[in-house]
């Protein structure tokens, strides 16, 4: 899962570096990884005063704590795109801990895997209609 998680982190990035070149608003800005120029419509994919491996470390705890269920809740996604991205990182970190337990023919284990799988997607669904709502800042 390790190795899994660093290529997800590594993409984590490149979704902010590229993908999202125009957005105002994205994790790393947000994380104060990098800032907005309004003038010339794109980010910087970066600060002069952020160490580059900082990125790397941010993107792959906040990969880590979505592929694990606790989703601390200090980096959220921003955009669609981001949100879509983090969906897929926590159904793929679900299935594997799932296929793991599976695996270990360990059935309690795979239960308790079931049960977090779908209370993050409750969890989830139930934010985003706060948010819609205006219930919950962003």
């Amino acid at each position: 899962m390790s190795s899994c998680a660093r290529w997800v982190a590594c993409s984590w990035f490149l979704l902010h570096a590229f993908a999202e070149a125009h957005e105002p608003s994205t994790w790393a800005i947000a994380d104060g990884l990098s800032s907005f120029n309004f003038s010339s419509d794109t980010h910087n994919v970066m600060n002069n005063d952020v160490w580059p491996m900082h990125c790397l470390l941010r993107a792959w705890y906040f990969t880590l704590s979505s592929m694990s269920g606790v989703g601390y809740g200090d980096m959220v996604p921003r955009t669609n795109l981001e949100t879509g991205f983090q969906q897929l990182v926590v159904i793929v970190g679900a299935s594997s801990a799932m296929t793991w337990a599976a695996i270990r023919r360990q059935p309690l284990m795979f239960i308790v895997c079931l049960y977090r799988c779908m209370s993050i997607c409750s969890n989830h669904r139930l934010h985003r209609s706060a948010v819609k709502c205006g219930r919950w800042k962003k």
